[in-house]
């Protein structure tokens, strides 16, 4: 029995579980859609906590506290970027049918540079939230920082999210389990990339700091 319990077999097994737990709940906490932000940052404290080694158990438990806990930041973070990128995507689409005269181009690059950094930093910003004590403007701060810096990860991790989707548009069922799996292998990136940068993050048995000079 012990040999199976230690086999990669039942270890495959149990992170395929976890997943699809981790991606109900988000589903679920998600569904009145001002939540997402709130939603998203209990799933990063989840998968990344899992990806450190430090896993908590309890999964439901643990999903609920950090929801809560994060609830205010997440949901501001969340609206400034999703009103921020939707502004950009309106201004882009409607750009061709204004006439800018000489303006127009430059105008039109950086309306593009904010609607993709806004697609940049809401790959972090939420894994900042929850697994840093900060306030929503260091956490754009930290997150638009590692989104820059390490610009070929930010877009495996939006390849990522894409070939998901793709999978949910072949079957709708899923989306109540993929955020789940895109939560656990964009945790394997942000991790990563955590521990370059904050390795406190893992040392601290608190949540650690991110001041303004990070």
């Amino acid at each position: 029995m012990m040999n199976f319990l230690e086999s990669k077999w039942y270890k495959a097994a149990s992170i395929l579980w976890d997943m699809m737990v981790m991606g109900f709940l988000w589903t679920i906490f998600s569904l009145p859609l001002i939540t997402i932000g709130a939603s998203t940052t209990a799933l990063y404290y989840l998968c990344t906590k899992k990806i450190s080694g430090y896993d908590e158990g309890y999964t439901f438990s643990t999903f609920f506290k950090s929801f809560k806990e994060n609830f205010i930041k997440s949901t501001i973070a969340f609206i400034i970027l999703v009103a921020v990128g939707f502004i950009a995507w309106f201004n882009l689409t409607l750009s061709p049918y204004v006439n800018l005269g000489a303006l127009a181009m430059p105008v039109r690059i950086i309306i593009f540079f904010v609607f993709v950094q806004a697609v940049f930093i809401i790959s972090y910003i939420f894994a900042v939230i929850a697994r840093f004590e900060t306030t929503v403007w260091q956490a754009l701060k930290a997150a638009s920082f590692i989104a820059n810096r390490h610009i070929f990860l930010t877009i495996t991790n939006f390849i990522l999210m894409l070939a998901l989707l793709q999978v949910v548009f072949i079957l709708p069922v899923l989306i109540l389990f993929l955020m789940g799996v895109y939560g656990y292998f964009s945790s394997i990136i942000i991790v990563k990339l955590f521990r370059k940068h904050f390795p406190e993050f893992e040392e601290s048995v608190s949540l650690p700091v991110i001041n303004d000079d990070e």
